[in-house]
């Protein structure tokens, strides 16, 4: 397999290669399959993108068709017409997703949407999020910094905190110190939650904090109210 590379404003054809280099302004035509990918500038793939070790996008990326890598670096704009899985996936800016995203590890700042589920084992996202379907991971820690809404959330550790006071990439999203998650259903093993709405929240232990607004919680071991956090109705099962 050979390199291939543009520089300044290009086209290549979709295919086969080994490390492929976008400089500029780039646009691939068909799916690709290559070992690495690098872009820095904007760049356009117009099909399926298949990658066995690292992509890194610094810029205005668009992926016409379904993603697959090693590891996912995006930074900047990043928008995913299809399915996304990959081992890593890190991101820093605005990303939208069109598909589902698989993930064994998974970690954003600043703007993350996808239309359908996202799974991974361990997730971490800080700013505004907004799911469509199930987020679903074993570890999973959402910093909120802005209005967020997920369709339902599951798993083992889950953790809701508001966006803190102070400098760095949060204050750009955040309104009045924080923001609210909407979500209609919660279920894990051990919740921690602040400033959510839902409808229901079920786990083994619970703990709802300041800016809660629960309509229902149950759960088997305990459940600590803290502060302004408000629950409807409580239920040991």
């Amino acid at each position: 397999m050979e390199n291939i590379s543009i520089a300044g404003s290009g086209k290549i054809s979709g295919g086969e290669y080994a490390a492929v280099t976008i400089s500029g302004s780039g646009r691939v035509t068909g799916n690709l399959r290559c070992t690495e990918m690098r872009c820095a500038g904007s760049a356009h793939t117009e099909g399926d993108v298949a990658c066995a070790g690292v992509v890194k996008c610094a810029g205005s990326f668009r992926c016409g068709g379904n993603m697959q890598a090693g590891e996912l670096h995006a930074s900047g704009s990043c928008s995913l017409g299809g399915d996304v899985r990959a081992d890593v996936l890190k991101t820093a800016g605005s990303v939208s997703v069109a598909g589902r995203v698989q993930a064994g590890q998974l970690s954003g700042a600043g703007s993350f949407a996808a239309d359908g589920d996202v799974e991974g084992d361990d997730v971490s996202l800080a700013g505004s999020v907004r799911i469509g379907g199930l987020l679903n991971a074993e570890r999973l820690c959402i910093r909120l910094g802005g209005n967020s809404r997920v369709g339902s959330i599951g798993g083992g550790e889950i953790r809701v905190e508001r966006g803190r006071e102070g400098g760095g990439f949060l204050g750009l999203f955040r309104k009045n110190g924080s923001g609210m998650l909407s979500v209609s259903t919660i279920e894990g093993d051990t919740v921690a939650l602040e400033n959510t709405e839902a409808e229901t929240v079920r786990g083994r232990e619970v703990v709802i904090s300041s800016g809660c607004k629960i309509g229902c919680v149950e759960y088997t071991v305990s459940l600590r109210v803290e502060g302004d956090g408000q629950v409807a109705e409580r239920r040991q099962v």
